[in-house]
Protein backbone atom coordinates (compact mmCIF):
# COMPACT_ATOMS: atom_id res chain seq x y z
CA UNK A 1 0.00 0.00 0.00
CA UNK A 2 1.37 3.40 -0.94
CA UNK A 3 0.23 6.67 0.56
CA UNK A 4 0.21 9.44 -2.02
CA UNK A 5 0.36 13.04 -0.88
CA UNK A 6 -2.14 14.15 -3.54
CA UNK A 7 -4.78 11.97 -1.84
CA UNK A 8 -3.67 12.60 1.74
CA UNK A 9 -5.24 15.21 4.00
CA UNK A 10 -4.34 15.91 7.61
CA UNK A 11 -5.55 18.39 10.21
CA UNK A 12 -3.73 20.16 13.00
CA UNK A 13 -6.71 21.68 14.83
CA UNK A 14 -8.07 21.65 17.43
CA UNK A 15 -4.73 21.94 19.19
CA UNK A 16 -3.94 19.14 21.59
CA UNK A 17 -6.32 16.62 19.98
CA UNK A 18 -5.42 13.75 17.66
CA UNK A 19 -7.19 13.89 14.28
CA UNK A 20 -7.49 11.00 11.83
CA UNK A 21 -5.98 11.70 8.45
CA UNK A 22 -7.83 11.07 5.19
CA UNK A 23 -6.30 9.11 2.30
CA UNK A 24 -3.90 7.06 4.44
CA UNK A 25 -5.09 3.60 3.38
CA UNK A 26 -7.66 2.90 6.10
CA UNK A 27 -10.05 1.30 3.62
CA UNK A 28 -7.31 -0.92 2.15
CA UNK A 29 -6.49 -2.28 5.62
CA UNK A 30 -10.13 -2.46 6.80
CA UNK A 31 -9.36 0.26 9.32
CA UNK A 32 -6.57 -1.67 11.03
CA UNK A 33 -3.95 0.97 10.17
CA UNK A 34 -4.57 4.69 10.31
CA UNK A 35 -2.63 7.91 10.69
CA UNK A 36 -3.33 10.66 13.21
CA UNK A 37 -1.96 14.19 13.38
CA UNK A 38 -1.99 16.79 16.14
CA UNK A 39 -0.99 20.40 16.47
CA UNK A 40 0.40 20.88 19.95
CA UNK A 41 -0.24 23.89 22.13
CA UNK A 42 3.56 24.30 22.10
CA UNK A 43 3.48 25.07 18.36
CA UNK A 44 4.91 21.68 17.38
CA UNK A 45 3.24 19.22 15.03
CA UNK A 46 2.98 15.50 15.83
CA UNK A 47 2.16 12.37 13.81
CA UNK A 48 1.49 8.76 14.79
CA UNK A 49 0.34 5.56 13.09
CA UNK A 50 -2.10 3.22 14.82
CA UNK A 51 -2.55 -0.50 14.15
CA UNK A 52 -5.20 -2.54 15.92
CA UNK A 53 -5.68 0.14 18.56
CA UNK A 54 -1.97 0.46 19.44
CA UNK A 55 0.57 3.05 18.36
CA UNK A 56 3.11 1.36 16.06
CA UNK A 57 4.95 4.42 14.78
CA UNK A 58 5.50 7.58 16.76
CA UNK A 59 4.25 9.77 18.00
CA UNK A 60 6.96 11.86 16.46
CA UNK A 61 7.42 15.57 16.00
CA UNK A 62 7.53 16.78 12.44
CA UNK A 63 11.07 18.06 11.78
CA UNK A 64 11.65 21.70 10.93
CA UNK A 65 7.99 22.52 11.53
CA UNK A 66 8.48 25.04 14.33
CA UNK A 67 8.03 28.52 12.95
CA UNK A 68 7.58 27.28 9.38
CA UNK A 69 3.79 26.96 9.57
CA UNK A 70 1.74 23.81 9.41
CA UNK A 71 3.37 20.85 7.68
CA UNK A 72 1.80 20.04 4.33
CA UNK A 73 0.45 16.65 3.31
CA UNK A 74 3.64 16.21 1.26
CA UNK A 75 5.75 16.91 4.36
CA UNK A 76 3.90 14.29 6.40
CA UNK A 77 3.94 11.61 3.69
CA UNK A 78 7.66 12.22 3.09
CA UNK A 79 8.42 11.86 6.80
CA UNK A 80 6.31 8.72 7.10
CA UNK A 81 8.22 7.15 4.20
CA UNK A 82 11.53 7.92 5.93
CA UNK A 83 10.40 6.30 9.15
CA UNK A 84 8.85 3.11 7.76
Amino acid sequence: MAIRSRNFDCWWLPKGEWNRAHGDGKSTTNGEYFTETMGGSDGKYHVRVIYGGSTVLGPFEMPNANGAGEPTAEDVVSELRKRV
